[in-house]
């Protein structure tokens, strides 16, 4: 009997090596390649302010990307990838002029995904120095990777 379950065990072992090795062929990072849309909160009482995030995997496989705020004249920000799992990521931005806080600010957004959603929260620290302000986003995808 030890045996029978021992060897059911390692079966049951290998196919979740195999399972995880066929999906770490695919870069984590085109799990959220595409055009993004959502909306920056400062307080919960909030309308938000719109952004299109940019993402698809640069020649090295790292997820890269970015931030635009809908309605302004303010060039693209560069999105840097800290980190990655197939549920969350970590971005680094800035400096860049944000029109939820208000200032030019250099900003670290931790967030959630699954499927087409994504969520999450960010500190943006003012350039000029001052307090961080911190907030939520959310967003959809709206066009797959590019």
């Amino acid at each position: 009997m030890r045996r029978l379950t021992l060897c059911l065990l390692s079966l049951a072992v290998a196919a979740c090596a195999r399972e995880r090795a066929e999906r770490g062929s695919q870069p984590l990072a085109s799990l959220l390649a595409g055009t993004w849309e959502g909306r920056t909160f400062v307080l919960a009482t909030d309308s938000g302010v719109p952004w299109t995030n940019v993402l698809s995997v640069g020649a090295d496989g790292a997820l890269i990307g970015s931030l635009t705020y809908t309605g302004t004249n303010r060039p693209a920000t560069a999105v840097r990838t800290a980190d990655l799992t197939d549920s969350s990521v970590t971005w680094e931005i800035g400096p860049f002029y944000s029109p939820a806080v208000g200032a030019e600010v250099n900003s670290r957004a931790s967030a959630r995904y699954s499927g087409d959603s994504i969520w999450g929260t960010f500190e943006a620290r003012p350039v000029a120095g001052g307090e961080p302000v911190r907030g939520t986003f959310r967003g959809k995808r709206t066009h797959g990777a590019m």
